[in-house]
Formats: structure tokens, sequence, C-alpha cells
């Protein structure tokens, strides 16, 4: 990650893209840094698009309030968070979002650059200014797809280049399980979201590597760790996609695996996935998914909670679903 004090922007590498991020909140510079501390730019030389955010601490512009106010049927969902999100499509011009009481944001397709709006009573008060990871993260999903790159809730690792994607509700055992598998000897790509991403007819995973971390330990206890550099896990940036695994707890008769169907599967994909006003081609992410069915198997699974008496069986186990030996 570069990070310049001297013009308040932080630069990242996110998703085979460069984001260029403006404040002059060094509180918000301070958790951003951390926040994507996994997205160094070594590579900024590859970057496939850029784009330009800016963060202000001042109200919001008039025109972009009457856009959503005035909006026939604007997007109305929340984030994972519980925070009330409504998405607004301004023609092919660009999107704007409201989230929750603190954040507003405008995004010029053309112009590759978004603002985002907070309140100007924040500003240098870090008890009471919004984190970037309550409005940041919707904003990064809707611009994310103006590239072709969607965003979903899944864990995913990857063995031998290939993606296992690990999809379920909350509380379903995902960060557990990746965790597990990364510790194992697969490369971790992220325990809560995932970019896919079609290219010549492969679909691929996208890391979107966030901190810290919430796990659930063996004794039922919540805890935050950041397994990656405390362990100094490997990390995979991307990867084709190899298998789709839906984990499922304490459902008895899943405790051998069952194959998905492709419908199942597309429909599971679509669930986790983008918002229609907030994915800018609702084609090519219906192509993305219904491609990603096709190509790749789909399992679903009640696994026990990996540990170190059950990993190599667990470990083996996935490897036969991504028909690997």
């Amino acid at each position: 990650m570069v990070y310049n004090t001297a013009d308040h922007t932080i630069v990242m590498c996110l998703a085979g893209g460069r984001f260029r991020i403006r404040t002059s909140c060094a509180q918000t510079m301070q958790t951003l840094e951390n926040m994507f501390s996994y997205h160094s730019t070594d590579d900024i030389a590859e970057a496939g698009f850029e784009h330009e955010v800016c963060i202000r601490h001042r109200r919001v512009d008039q025109d972009i309030i009457d856009l959503l106010d005035n909006a026939n049927d604007p997007w109305l969902g929340r984030t994972a968070i519980d925070i009330p999100v409504m998405a607004v499509r301004d023609s092919d011009k660009g999107i704007a979002l409201k989230i929750g009481d603190e954040a507003y944001s405008y995004t010029d397709i053309g112009r590759h650059k978004t603002v985002c709006y907070l309140k100007p009573e924040c500003s240098g008060d870090a008890s009471i200014c919004p984190q970037p990871w309550v409005y940041l993260l919707p904003i990064l999903q809707a611009l994310l797809a103006l590239y072709g790159i969607y965003v979903i809730h899944s864990a995913a690792v990857t063995y031998e280049d290939k993606a296992l994607l690990l999809l379920g509700e909350s509380g379903a055992g995902k960060t557990t399980m990746c965790l597990a598998l990364a510790r194992a000897g697969m490369a971790y790509m992220g325990d809560d979201l995932v970019g896919l991403q079609r290219h010549e007819n492969t679909i691929y995973a996208h890391a979107i590597l966030l901190r810290p971390k919430l796990v659930i330990d063996e004794s039922g206890e919540k805890c935050t760790v950041d397994a990656v550099a405390d362990e100094r896990l490997a990390c995979m940036r991307f990867a084709p996609v190899g298998a789709l695994v839906h984990l499922q707890r304490s459902v008895p008769e899943l405790k051998q695996t069952a194959r998905m169907q492709r419908p199942q599967m597309m429909s599971q994909l679509l669930s986790m996935g983008n918002s229609p006003v907030m994915t800018n081609d609702m084609k090519q992410w219906f192509d993305t998914v219904f491609e990603l069915s096709q190509q790749v198997p789909g399992w679903i699974w009640s696994p026990p909670f990996p540990d170190a008496d059950n990993i190599d069986a667990v470990f083996g186990h996935m490897r036969r679903m991504m028909n690997i030996a």
C-alpha cells in the first residue's frame, strides 16, 4: 500500500485495479491503512483499471439528495453489520448511495471518480466519525461491478492454483474452515468477501483481504485474530475457480456430501452476490454465474468442526471435491 500523508492519499491494489483514496481525516487514513494493509501496490503497473475515491467531511450536494428522494424504484438493503443502504442508478451516468445516516456517495462512471460525503461535524472527532468499513465496503462493491468484478459473500482458499469457494450463511463456519484449510497448507484468499470476474470464458476469484478477523474457537468463544500476519499464512491474490462448497451446520442427513445441481448453484451465487442496482451490467453478472455453474462442481456439506484430529480428513475431502487426487 502507498500511504502519502502529504496529499492525504492512500493508493491500494484491489481485485486487479488501483484505487486512489483521498481524505483529509487522519483517523480515516489510519483505519484504511490497517483495513487494507494486505493490498499492497507492488504490482501496481499491472492494474487493469484506476478509480479515485474522495472522502469529504461536508454536507452532501442537494442534487444527490434529490436523486435519492425522487427515485421511483430505489434498492433498499442492509450491510453485513445491519446498516441500511439505499442505492439509485442515475441512468448510465452514475450511482448514488446513502449508507446509514452518516454517509452519502455519488460515482461518476465516465470520470472514474466517486465522492463520499460524511457529516461535517464528524471531522476530526474520532469518537463520532463513521468507521470506513461501515460506508466504504458498499461503495467498493458498486465500484468493482463497474469493472466486471462482482463481490459475493464467500470465503476462499486455493490449492494447486485453483480457488475453492466456501459459501454459507453467517455462522455456517466459513471463517473457521477457511483458516483451518490455510493452516493445513492451502493458500488464503479471504473469509468473508471474494470478487468474481469472467475473463475469456474462465471465472477467476479475486481476494478481498480485510482485517481484523472475528472467529469462534473450539470452546465456542469469539476472538479477534490476524492469522495471516501472526502465522504467516500464504495468500493468493487471484486464481481460477475450481469448486464451490456450500457449508451448512447441524444437518444430520448431510454428513455425506451432496452434489449441488446447476440451478441450485446459480441460485446460491446470485443470492450471495450483488443486488441488481449495484450491478453495472446485469447480463454480465448472470453470465458469470451461469459459466461458473457449468464449469466447476458444486457441493453441499455439513462438516465437522476442523481440529487437529480431523484436519487431514477434511483437507483430503476438500481436495476430492476439487477433483484433485
